[in-house]
Formats: structure tokens, C-alpha cells, sequence
């Protein structure tokens, strides 16, 4: 498939007073066919409608119904650009291409107003709240001069609300007037300059009004927006995969062909367009590589090695997938270029980030060679190696947000706080108790002194306040309203980790769980396996270069980079092993996944769980937990965790593999909690007197209802606390806390099954129950 040239090069192509093409030439192309509505869908014609609307053709409601004014505005498109006696596919094309680059660069969306109970598109890139009372709100762009006012009234407010704007003295132009039984249109112009629309609508019981002003430079915008306003909720308008945007792709195709053809024949003239930097020799018949299927980054049997010129050609954002697109915001925000929304939406905050990246001029139309995204992707790849960023789902919250892998977590009431161990990093995620997040934005404003000005944002459902104080340290609060409730994440940070910072406030999204990021397996993921084969990176999560490849010219002495070969690994002589220790585990899925203690695992070159081979998937040193994998232990037998914590002098029964050698078998033991906190007050652990023997550690600490409510994790060195207060302590052992270890599990992707009270069991039937899940590890 051919690269695609950047939309501000191409208009200059497509868009002009004179034909830059031929007939014959369009006709060669398919691109000279009679243009054929019937063959759009109807999210494609509400595009194309969109489209017409800006360019100030088409004034009529956005609504994929394609009749009289939808067709007479394309055909005096097509006039416009020069084809008087038809409706070619190729205008079509091009004016779909130019309004997919307006979306990008205004980040135009449809956004429900819950307060209009009212749909229109909004440019999110700059969009801000400006005044809010109990029955209006308003809404203004810093990017253009659109305003966006909304009000909630009685029938009588409506008329009078018309006729008083209508009776404007200064008003210019013959207005456009649509009185119906629940519908109100006025729209004029002023001497000023601000083209006004006004619309009000019968909703749910009651009239809402929505004024938008603009001045001319941006009419076009306000006239799509305008015609966009639909009752209730309604679908986003997008440019679908289709047959439109097949057409986008050829158009965009065929131009950079004619356009290298006249330049290679030196015909090319200043009206067809300004000229580009030389884009090298024909293309070469294209190197096929092998590819694997391990994922993002690995070449296989469909990688098709892009040519130096392919490589030279200017980036262009809409060919690349959201995902994609994510992924390579992600990476400017971890290489500290960007600070904005991780969302796939490339407008002019992502270009100028990847400008600056590529060392560009940001303020100028972007041409970017496409290979410096195609270096961003890899250099992205390094870094999430780095920083093993993964999203996590926060439980009971409706949000997910990036946290490094194995993140410290603890949780109490409504709260759950973070800390990463190799960063600055803090986390808080919490539900509000009140039906507004603004008491607790307004303790932050009020407690801080500011380094710099707070920059806040206060929208229907998302609040944010982003501070920094004296110190340097960067305070991030977000509130979002999710599922009936408010929910707040507040992120800190040193300045030294400004760019983890951006990266991780950026990511949170309401709504269902988030993916982790990876390139989607199309474009991205070529252009970073003909990254690694050009830079001769073997493997690049494995290679961490002291600068992110960041290149002028890859292409200096092509072919002499190569891919090192990869070490010869030495044989495995791992069952020759003895067993140096020995811990235990238990079931927490059905699938193979077993909890014991991160120092049981602390230093095995392999594992074993009652002499099945096991894998070691997570620790966390902190809580001194680790989760282990044993793919031939599929078992229906695994935890069930205590809904609440253990209280105070409550039974607890523990089970294990103690002094492995000297005693065989499960051992189980009875005693009770005697204390709620660990050593020096640790709120991770709690106090047991059910004796434990080296081996217990990782054992299940059951509650008298059958209820996993700890971790066995440790005894108190009798023998040493003698030497040091001259008495020997009894009983005194400890066990992570259920809710820990619940937290721990949830962190690396597995749900713990809970369950409430009910009744006592009898001590042998609690017996029966830690057996079926406790099993013996061996560490080598």
C-alpha cells in the first residue's frame, strides 16, 4: 500500500482556480467516474455533509439522508475545483481527505450536553468551560473564536429570546428563520463580524437553547456545528473504513504518483503545487524479511521492507490505527515531548510533540518524514520495556490508569494508595462521599503554594486541578463522574519524573478497562521491525540507547547495518538441581495460579509446586507476595478470601509444609488474632499465635467460616529477641493481610473470589478445605 502524502502538501495539489490533472489522467486512475451517492453509507454521507458545511455549502441538518441539498452542494464543489458538467469521485475524494484533516487538527467530536439533553460536534483541541449558573452554561475555544452558550427555559423565554436577537439593529444580512412546534432557528450576522445561530428545541419536557457564536474566519466550523445539533444522544461522526475512505487512499495515492512524475520529467509547475525535497531514485523492488507471530515488534511471512523513498515520505496521522496513534502519543509523553490526553485523537498538541521530537519546526505545516514515527514507535517500545507501564482497571471506580508494573498498593474503606518503588510516583484513588468533587479540589488549591499557576478544568462530568508546588513536586487531581458516582485519582510526582507524570495522567480513562497499549500488528509494528533492521537492533525491548533514536539520515551508508546474532544459550542443566528450599502456596484460580510469599521465590532458578514445573509471574517485595503459574494444576479447589478483615482475637487456622525433610505432609495448625498491625505498626500484616515452622511461609490463614484472611509470612527469631531483652517470646508470628493480598492478585490480572460471614464450620472441615488448596513449593 503507498504511503500517503500530509494533507497540507496535498491541497495545494487538489485545490486551486485550474485543473492540476487532466481528464485522461483521472480517467486512467478510476478517479473520473460519475459520482454516486447510492453507494455511500450513512455515516460516510453525514461526513461528506459535515464536510460541505464547512466549506459553506451546505446548510442543512447533518443527518446521512443525502437529497436535493446535499447534491446540489457537491455539485457546486465540484464546480468550484473546475468540473462544471459532472460530479467526479476524485472532488468527492479530495473533500473527504480535507475534512478528515479538519477533524484531526480540531479534534472535532460529538459531545451530549446532559444539561441540553442535546448532541452537536465540539473541537475538543482547546475547549474550556467559562461560566456556569443553575439553568445555563457556556463553553469557548481557546483555538478559535467559536462560544458555545446553553440555557434551559419556559416557551415564553424562547419567543422572547428570538424576537429580541431578531430586532438587532445591527444585524446585516437577511436572517434564516425556522419556527416549528418544537423546534426554533435564528441565524444572522452582525456588523461586528460574529455570525450568530440560535436553536431551541423541545427536549424531555422542557425548551433548551443553544447559542453558538463565531467570527467569519471560523464560519465554517459554526455552520457544521450548527447543523449538527441533534435531540438527545447521538453516534460521533467519523470516516468510516469503506469505500469513502478506500477513495481518500487512492486520491492521496495517485496524486504523489503524478506529482513524482512530473518532478523525475521537470514539468511540474508553480500552480500544480510547491515542490518537495528530492525523494531519491525509482523505488526498488521491495526486500521481503521473515516474520514471527510473538507480536509487536517481530518480522513474519507478511512484512514487506519499505524502500529508502517510502521512508522519506511525509507523516500523515490518518493512516495510522487509534491504537496505533496511542501509542505513539504514549511514547512522546515518556520522552517528555507531550502532556495531553492519551487518546488517539491527533491534533495539533500530538503534531507539535512529534515535530519537536523530530526536531522540526512546530510551527509550520508539519512534514515530518514518516520514518522519524516510525523511530518514535521503536523508541517507545524501549521505554515501556523500561518502565513496564500496564493499565489497571480500579476496582469498583469505573476508571483505569497506567501504573509500572508491580506497583505497591494498599486499600482501606474507600481508598486505595500506590507507590511506585522506582520512581517518585504516588497514587490515591478514591470514591467522593459528597455529590460534588469541589471540596476536594479546593483543599488542594487551598493548601498549596504554588511554584507556578494551577491550571484547572471544570466540565460537566470531569474536573481537573494540576498544581506544582515550591518544592517542585506535581500534584495531578482528577474527578470524573462514572457510573452514578464521582471518582477522584490524584497523581504526585518529583519534577525529575515530569515525563512518567505525563504519561500516566494522561492515560486515565472512565469507562470500560483499557487495553494495554501495543501497536495494533498493522503499519506501526512494520515501520518499527524496518527501524530495528536498519538501526541493527537484535532486539529492541532489549537495547536501551542513551538517547531515543531520533534520526536525520538512517540511511548514510545503507547496508551495513545487520542483526547480531543472538548468543548461543548454554544448556539447561536445571534438573540436576537439588531443591535448596521449600515454602507454600495456595490456589487462587482455577487455572494454575498459586499465592505464596515473594521471599519463598527470592532467588530459584526454577520452581516446583508438589513437582510440577512453575512459573513465577509477579512479586512484590514490599507485602512480600508472589504469584506463581503451574500450567498441569488446573484445579476446581482454590481461596476464597474473607470479604472483611479478620477482627481482633478471631480464629485463625493456618496450614503448610514445614521443615521439609524432617516432618512430611501437610501440617496444620489453630491459635487466633492477637494484634491487628505488624512489627513497628505495619498495616500490611497482622498478629497470629498459630504456630508456624520454617516451610508455613506462603501458607493460607483460614478464618473459622473457611475464609482466607492472611498470608503466612514470617515468625519472630526467638533466639535473637532472648539475646536482646533476656526473655524468650511465644507464639508470635505474622501473616500479610487478606485485603493485601487481595489487592496484590487484582494488580496482576486475577479476580479473588469473596464471600461474606455465614456460618462457623467445624475445625475438621476447615481442615479439609486448607488442604484441597495448599500445595508445596520447592525452590533450586
Amino acid at each position: 500500500m503507498r504511503l500517503l502524502l500530509l494533507l497540507p502538501v496535498l491541497l495545494l495539489c487538489l485545490f486551486r482556480p485550474a485543473l492540476a490533472y487532466e481528464v485522461s489522467e483521472l480517467k486512467a486512475a478510476g478517479l473520473y467516474q460519475e459520482f454516486d451517492p447510492d453507494r455511500l453509507t450513512t455515516q460516510e454521507k453525514k461526513f461528506l455533509q459535515t464536510g460541505l458545511a464547512m466549506e459553506g455549502l451546505y446548510k442543512s441538518p447533518v443527518d446521512g439522508l443525502w437529497g436535493r441539498g446535499s447534491q446540489q452542494a457537491i455539485k457546486l464543489y465540484a464546480v468550484r475545483h473546475g468540473h462544471n458538467d459532472t460530479i467526479p469521485v476524485f472532488d468527492v475524494f479530495a473533500l473527504a481527505m480535507k475534512t478528515g484533516n479538519r477533524f484531526a487538527e480540531q479534534k472535532l467530536e460529538v459531545f451530549y450536553s446532559k444539561f441540553a439533553k442535546m448532541s452537536l460536534l465540539i473541537p475538543f483541541n482547546g475547549i474550556e468551560e467559562d461560566e456556569r449558573e443553575n439553568d445555563f452554561f457556556s463553553l469557548k475555544s481557546t483555538n478559535s473564536s467559536i462560544r458555545y452558550l446553553f440555557y434551559r427555559t419556559n416557551s415564553g423565554f424562547v419567543s422572547q429570546f428570538h424576537q429580541q436577537a431578531l430586532a438587532d439593529k445591527n444585524i446585516i444580512t437577511k436572517p434564516r428563520v425556522v419556527r416549528r412546534n418544537n423546534l426554533r432557528i435564528s441565524s444572522f450576522k452582525l456588523a461586528n463580524g460574529r455570525n450568530i445561530h440560535i436553536r431551541s428545541d423541545y427536549v424531555a419536557g422542557e425548551w433548551s437553547t443553544i447559542v453558538l457564536i463565531a467570527e467569519d474566519q471560523d464560519k465554517g466550523l459554526l455552520t457544521a456545528v450548527a447543523w449538527s445539533i441533534t435531540k438527545g444522544k447521538a453516534p460521533n461522526i467519523y470516516l468510516p473504513v469503506g469505500y469513502l475512505r478506500d477513495g481518500v487512499e487512492k486520491t492521496a495515492t495517485f496524486v504523489l504518483d503524478k506529482k513524482e512524475e512530473r518532478e523525475k520529467s521537470g514539468t511540474a509547475s508553480a500552480k500544480r503545487g510547491p515542490s518537495v525535497e528530492d525523494e531519491g531514485n525509482p523505488e526498488p523492488k521491495k526486500k521481503r524479511v521473515a516474520r514471527s507471530d510473538e507480536g509487536a515488534g517481530e518480522p513474519g511471512a507478511d512484512f514487506v521492507m519499505p524502500s529508502p523513498e517510502d521512508l522519506r515520505k511525509p507523516f500523515y496521522p490518518l493512516r495510522f490505527s487509534k491504537a496505533d496513534r496511542k501509542y505513539l502519543q504514549l511514547g512522546l509523553a515518556l520522552l517528555g515531548y507531550f502532556t495531553g490526553t492519551i487518546d488517539g485523537t491527533w491534533g495539533g498538541d500530538s503534531e507539535a510533540a512529534l515535530a519537536r521530537y523530530a526536531k522540526e519546526n512546530p510551527k509550520y505545516p508539519p512534514r515530518i518524514p514518516l520514518f522519524q514515527a516510525y523511530t518514535l514507535g521503536l523508541a517507545t517500545l524501549i521505554k515501556m520495556d523500561e518502565s513496564q507501564l500496564v493499565y489497571y482497571p480500579a476496582p469498583h471506580m469505573g476508571i483505569s490508569i497506567l501504573m509500572p508494573y508491580g506497583t505497591v498498593g494498599k486499600e482501606q474503606n474507600r481508598t486505595i494508595a500506590f507507590r511506585d518503588k522506582n520512581s517518585s510516583l504516588s497514587y490515591l484513588l478514591f470514591k467522593e462521599i459528597t455529590d460534588s468533587p469541589n471540596i476536594t479540589h479546593q483543599e488542594l488549591l487551598a493548601g498549596t503554594v504554588f511554584k507556578e499557576k494551577p491550571q484547572t478544568i471544570r466540565k460537566g462530568k470531569l474536573w481537573v486541578t494540576t498544581i506544582k508546588d515550591t518544592t517542585g513536586r506535581i500534584t495531578y487531581l482528577r474527578s470524573d463522574y462514572v457510573q452514578g458516582s464521582w471518582a477522584t485519582i490524584s497523581v504526585t510526582a518529583d519534577e525529575k519524573d515530569a515525563a512518567l507524570f505525563a504519561a500516566i495522567t494522561g492515560s486515565i480513562t472512565p469507562g470500560e478497562p483499557a487495553p494495554d497499549p501495543y501497536p495494533s500488528g498493522g503499519d506501526l509494528d512494520d515501520g518499527i521491525i524496518a527501524m530495528r533492521i536498519i538501526l541493527g537492533e537484535g532486539d529492541a525491548r532489549r537495547t536501551t540507547p542513551d538517547v531515543p533514536p531520533s534520526l536525520s539520515n538512517p540511511f548514510a551508508d545503507e547496508g551495513s547495518s545487520s542483526i547480531p546474532p543472538e548468543d548461543v544459550p548454554a544448556p539447561d542443566r536445571r534438573k540436576d538441581l537439588q531443591a535448596s528450599s521449600s515454602g507454600t502456596g495456595f490456589a487462587v484460580s482455577e487455572n494454575g495460579d498459586l499465592l505464596t510469599n515473594d521471599h519463598v521465590t527470592a532467588g530459584c532458578s526454577r520452581l516446583t509446586v508438589d513437582g510440577h514445573e512453575a512459573v513465577l509471574k509477579a512479586t512484590d517485595k514490599t507485602f512480600d507476595l508472589a504469584l506463581l503459574h503451574v500450567p498441569s494444576l488446573k484445579t476446581p479447589d482454590f481461596a476464597m478470601f474473607a470479604e472483611n478483615p479478620a477482627p481482633l482475637n478471631s480464629d485463625v487456622t493456618v496450614a503448610g509444609y514445614p521443615l521439609t525433610g524432617l516432618l512430611s505432609g501437610l501440617n496444620v495448625t489453630r491459635g487466633s488474632v492477637t494484634a491487628m498491625k505488624g512489627i513497628g505498626g505495619d498495616s500490611t500484616r497482622m498478629q497470629i499465635s498459630a504456630p508456624v515452622q520454617p516451610g508455613n511461609s506462603g501458607g493460607p490463614a483460614m478464618n473459622a467460616y473457611g475464609h482466607v484472611v492472611g498470608v503466612v509470612t514470617a515468625k519472630l527469631d526467638a533466639q535473637r529477641v532472648a539475646d536482646a531483652i533476656g526473655d524468650i517470646p511465644q507464639n508470635v508470628n505474622f501473616a500479610v493481610r487478606g485485603s493485601m493480598a487481595k489487592l496484590f492478585l487484582h494488580q496482576n490480572g486475577i479476580t479473588p473470589r469473596t464471600a461474606p460471614k455465614g456460618e462457623a464450620l467445624p475445625p475438621e472441615v476447615i481442615a479439609t478445605r486448607l488442604s484441597a488448596i495448599t500445595h508445596s513449593i520447592e525452590c533450586y
